[in-house]
């Protein structure tokens, strides 16, 4: 069975997605998001320090 790149690809966005909405839902209010070319950032300040959740795709 061949798989195409752009069927890979797709699959990769959408369980991202998933894992965001996910993310997002569990954190509820977040204080920052930073997208780049490979990766999506979540920060969250907590008292006085922040956590920061990576997804990578």
């Amino acid at each position: 069975m061949i798989i195409e790149a752009e069927t890979v690809l797709a699959l990769v966005i959408a369980v991202a997605g998933l894992m965001l909405f996910h993310g997002v839902a569990k954190l509820g209010h977040l204080d920052g998001i930073k997208l780049s070319y490979s990766s999506i950032s979540l920060y969250k300040k907590v008292e006085q320090n922040y956590i920061c959740t990576t997804l990578n795709v």
